[in-house]
C-alpha cells in the first residue's frame, strides 16, 4: 500500500551533479538547457496578465496561473544554478498527520543537503505549513481573489477560503495564496 509520494526534479545543471551516482543524466541536463535556449526560454519574460484579455473567468484564472508560473520559472528560480524542484508531494488522506509528509520532505532535504542544493516549490495554500516546518521560506506570492473568477457565489454552508482564513462565511469565496518557496541547503 502506498500512503505517500514525493517527486523532485534536478534543474539548472543539477542533473550533471547528480550523475555522480551513475545516473548518466549529465548529457540530458546539457541537452535540455540547449533546447531551452533554442526555444528562447532562457530570457526573462515580463510579468503580464493575459487573463485580462479573455472573457471566460475560468480561462482567465488558468491564464493568470500559467503566466505567473512561467514568470517564477524564468526569474526567481536561478536557471544557471543547480537546484531541486518539488514537482509533487501527496499523502493519502487516511494517513495524514502521521509524519509521512515530514519523512518525505526530510528525504528530499537530505538529498539537497548532501549536494549543497537549494530546493524550490510552488506551494498550495494547504501545503504551506508543511513546507515552513521543513525549512522553506516564501520568496514570492500570487494572491488570487477567487470571487473575481467564480461563476457563482458560494452556497450556504459551502466551504470557502474566506471561512478557512477565519472569515464569517460572508458569501465570498475568499483569497487563495500560491507561494513560491525556497529551502537553502543545511548550513547556508
Amino acid at each position: 500500500m502506498i500512503v505517500g509520494h514525493a517527486n523532485w526534479v534536478f534543474s539548472g545543471g543539477a542533473q550533471r551533479r547528480a550523475s555522480s551516482r551513475g545516473t548518466g543524466d549529465g548529457e540530458l541536463a546539457t541537452a535540455g538547457k540547449e533546447a531551452s535556449k533554442a526555444a528562447g526560454q532562457d530570457k526573462p519574460q515580463a510579468h503580464v496578465d493575459p487573463a485580462k484579455e479573455m472573457g471566460d473567468p475560468i480561462e482567465r484564472l488558468h491564464a493568470l496561473e500559467e503566466a505567473d508560473m512561467q514568470y517564477w520559472l524564468q526569474n526567481p528560480v536561478p536557471s544557471h544554478t543547480p537546484c531541486l524542484l518539488v514537482v509533487g508531494l501527496a499523502v493519502s488522506p487516511s494517513y495524514e498527520r502521521r509524519g509521512i509528509r515530514t519523512a518525505l520532505l526530510g528525504h528530499g532535504n537530505g538529498i539537497a543537503d548532501e549536494r549543497g542544493l537549494s530546493i524550490w516549490v510552488h506551494s498550495s495554500h494547504q501545503a504551506y505549513a508543511a513546507y515552513i516546518k521543513a525549512g522553506f521560506k516564501t520568496r514570492r506570492e500570487l494572491r488570487v481573489d477567487l470571487d473575481d473568477y467564480a461563476l457563482r457565489p458560494p452556497r450556504d454552508g459551502e466551504a470557502t477560503m474566506a471561512v478557512v482564513a477565519g472569515g464569517d462565511g460572508d458569501s465570498r469565496w475568499g483569497q487563495y495564496v500560491i507561494r513560491y518557496m525556497e529551502r537553502k541547503p543545511s548550513g547556508n
